[in-house]
């Protein structure tokens, strides 16, 4: 089981990308913007945008991760403040 956030995909080759800010990507996708399937059981999606949830963790717990819970992350990890 995985979880998919708001970024459906990017290029992966351009320098916002390189940096890992994929978010300003030119060619960035969008769930639910440019991708339907955000609500639905089941969807197809690069393994490079989905991400493995334990277990223990309900959908309910799961969801606000996917959305504020990556923004904290990514915070984190560009701020350099923990290493990942």
């Amino acid at each position: 089981r995985v979880g998919i956030t708001w970024l459906y995909s990017a290029c992966g080759k351009c320098n916002f990308c390189q940096r890992g800010n994929e978010n300003l990507c030119g060619e960035a996708r969008w769930t639910g913007k440019d991708v339907d399937g955000g609500y639905a059981e089941y969807m197809v999606i690069s393994e490079d945008f989905a991400y493995p949830l334990p277990k223990s963790f309900s959908d309910s717990e799961a969801a606000p991760l996917l959305c504020a819970g990556v923004i904290g992350y990514r915070t984190l990890r560009l701020a350099e403040v923990i290493e990942f």
